[in-house]
């Protein structure tokens, strides 16, 4: 048995025979993200040089915003201050990779 709920939930569930495991879910994230981070950066600096309408990054900025929120609720999720640290890393390297050293 598992101490964290949303594990058993998650297991209990009718799943297709086709769901990744979920090693392949974490590979995939592992990818994403960079591919987020860098697709948002460009978006912003681009818009912020005038070389993109404003209107074009809102839906980028409405994301991150809803994003930002969500992160910042409570979980009882165990890896929350693993995720947190990662989160926190990933917005260091967007400011430095965008803004500069």
């Amino acid at each position: 048995m598992n101490d964290v709920p949303w594990i058993d939930w998650y297991q209990s569930l009718a799943k297709p025979s086709w769901t990744p495991a979920p090693r392949t879910i974490g590979l995939i994230w592992q990818i994403l993200y960079p591919v987020i981070i860098a697709t948002f950066g460009y978006v912003f600096v681009q818009a912020a040089r005038g070389r993109l309408p404003l209107l074009v990054a809102l839906p980028f900025a409405i994301n991150l915003v809803a994003n930002l929120i969500f992160g910042l609720q409570p979980s009882s999720n165990r890896c929350r201050p693993y995720c947190d640290r990662r989160r926190l890393r990933a917005w260091l390297f967007l400011a430095r990779a965008h803004c500069g050293p």
